[in-house]
């Protein structure tokens, strides 16, 4: 398992951790941390309840927000293409889209898995309504903290295998219980090794992040964006920018949390954070894939034995570098692409973003924002 960090200009000096963090750390780990250890009944069962979906041609995934997100994360990373196919990630309201994914698969092999802690999320219902009346499913499973709502009767009555949402696991906090443990073992990816990386990750990492995302912070680094490099974490992307956005932004403060793709986005926003406003805190992460032979094509601009990785590697270096020379903060992240480091990043940002909160004096474990639009689109619908 490595996770190679490298400040560069700018960042806080490795010496900056604050002994408060420290204390925090060790005092208030929250569900999301205790989960690992705790829940060792409901991660046996996550497993054995997810081979039973392995002769599902497709497993279709119920969920939202921090219910899908996570998952979403551990798929683009770790899937092999054939276990990427399997999964329909229900994260939108797209019935097209979902005639499109399950056009070629066989109907008589499909699995369901529906996520929804209050048992009463709009989407996730929305959509249940839907396949149930036009589908037929080999398999079925629910994931709920509520079973006394509309999904945990609605399981109990058709006799669903049911697995529990800890109370004290928010949904962005939750990839390691059921919610994306469950799925994932049902595409076949390889849970065990997810559960040790998350246990395995070194929390003074995470302690030192959340210094210094604060230090920069209090000097005027209010715009933080996540660069990531490799196609493989566009999902981790996503997740990394909720965990964050909805866990922070909060009581006025003044920061806004957003995520790149490179070297896609290099191509439309770099300009920006190199002559634009010094206000950003860069966090390039790299999933480091090996170097492979290259393509026999021609080889128009003599690229000799740079590979597609090698290029990207590269294209990662130099533009965290020429932004490190330009005086902007900028931190550098290489993931070694596999499950266990991918857990120990997913859990001490976790660690971080919690941390954050208790420097900051923010609860980041609500999002009272969210429920808000959630009220109004429920009136609106007849549902108040």
């Amino acid at each position: 398992m490595t996770i190679l960090v490298e400040s560069m200009a700018k960042w806080p000096a490795a010496t900056h951790i604050q002994n408060e963090g420290v204390g925090l750390f060790r005092r208030g780990s929250s569900g999301y941390e205790r989960c690992l250890t705790r829940d060792v009944e409901a991660q046996k069962a996550s497993i054995e309840l997810g081979s039973r979906f392995r002769d599902c041609s497709k497993v279709i995934v119920l969920g939202i927000g921090g219910s899908a997100m996570g998952l979403r994360a551990l798929v683009d990373a770790l899937a092999t293409p054939e276990q990427a196919q399997r999964l329909v990630l229900l994260d939108h309201l797209d019935r097209t889209a979902l005639d499109y994914e399950l056009a070629s698969a066989d109907p008589s092999a499909l699995g369901l898995i529906v996520i929804s802690r209050s048992g009463t999320t709009l989407e996730v219902l929305a959509w249940l309504r839907e396949l149930l009346g036009q589908r037929h499913f080999t398999q079925v499973a629910a994931v709920t903290a509520s079973p006394d709502s509309p999904l945990g009767r609605l399981a109990s009555d058709k006799q669903w295998p049911t697995l529990s949402i800890p109370d004290d696991v928010g949904g962005r906090f939750s990839v390691f219980t059921p919610c994306g443990l469950l799925p994932a073992a049902a595409l076949g990816l390889p849970v065990g090794e997810l559960i040790e990386g998350a246990q395995q990750a070194q929390s003074d990492q995470a302690i030192q992040w959340a210094t210094d995302l604060k230090d920069l912070l209090d000097g005027g680094h209010d715009r933080w964006l996540g660069f990531f490099y490799g196609r493989s974490l566009s999902g981790f992307a996503g997740w990394w920018l909720q965990l964050l956005s909805e866990s922070l932004g909060k009581s006025d403060l003044p920061l806004f949390v957003a995520a790149a793709e490179g070297p896609r986005d290099q191509h439309s926003i770099l300009q920006l954070l190199m002559e634009g406003a010094d206000r950003q805190a860069l966090m390039f992460t790299h999933w480091s894939k090996p170097a492979e032979t290259p393509g026999s094509g021609p080889d128009l601009l003599g690229l000799g034995e740079f590979d597609l990785n090698a290029i990207e590697r590269i294209l990662f270096d130099a533009n965290s570098q020429a932004l490190s020379d330009r005086g902007r903060p900028v931190m550098r992240i290489r993931l070694e692409p596999t499950a266990r480091s991918l857990a120990a990043c997913m859990q001490n940002w976790m660690r971080a973003t919690a941390l954050l909160g208790a420097y900051l004096d923010i609860d980041p474990f609500d999002q009272p924002g969210v429920e808000a639009g959630k009220l109004i689109a429920k009136a609106r619908l007849g549902l108040a």
